[in-house]
């Protein structure tokens, strides 16, 4: 799906661009993952884990880009990759195809800055219009400024499962399970 890209001012007054992604994005995203994944333990790689290259990086962009309902979109800030968030469909069978999965990840030194928000705003309302009915993520435990974003966003609890995720120090990490429903 390809929204329509959006200027919109930050917290502290700057202006920052939204769109979809391109397949010329590709190695910047993947740079963009690797250090997202170093600055964050509630994301679900280690950087020595994403080993995706830019021509299957490119693919994928091409394939969401068609798609009715998933989407990948980025967030610029200064002119440089500030974030990104996706959806996903688990499946495309009849019984589940009204919800969609989303994952978004904004630059630690960005947080704070209403780029998280504004990603979500933008899925929110481009899956109601695209006739989805609900999304759902999962969120590590620990991760409670992002939990207290998606319950602003009107995300509620629906789950928890202990020891999601271990660490490699051995610290094991459950996940909650959230979803907001777009039919109201």
């Amino acid at each position: 799906m390809i929204v329509e890209s959006k200027l919109f001012t930050l917290k502290d007054g700057r202006s920052c661009l939204l769109r979809s992604a391109r397949i010329g994005d590709a190695d910047n995203l993947i740079a963009f993952m690797v250090l997202a994944a170093a600055e964050s333990p509630y994301l679900i790689s280690y950087p020595d884990e994403i080993s995706v290259n830019a021509e299957f990086e490119g693919a994928l962009i091409e394939r969401i880009s068609q798609s009715a309902d998933e989407m990948l979109l980025i967030a610029e800030y200064g002119g440089r990759l500030a974030g990104f968030a996706t959806t996903m469909k688990r499946t495309s069978r009849r019984k589940v195809r009204h919800r969609i999965e989303m994952g978004i990840t904004v630059k630690k030194s960005l947080w704070g800055k209403g780029i998280g928000r504004q990603l979500i705003q933008t899925i929110i309302e481009a899956s109601r219009a695209g006739g989805l009915e609900q999304i759902e993520l999962g969120v590590f435990a620990g991760n409670e400024r992002a939990r207290r974003l998606y319950e602003a966003m009107g995300f509620v609890e629906t789950g928890f499962t202990p020891n999601a995720a271990k660490l490699d120090d051995g610290t094991v990490l459950g996940e909650y399970r959230m979803m907001r429903t777009l039919t109201e």
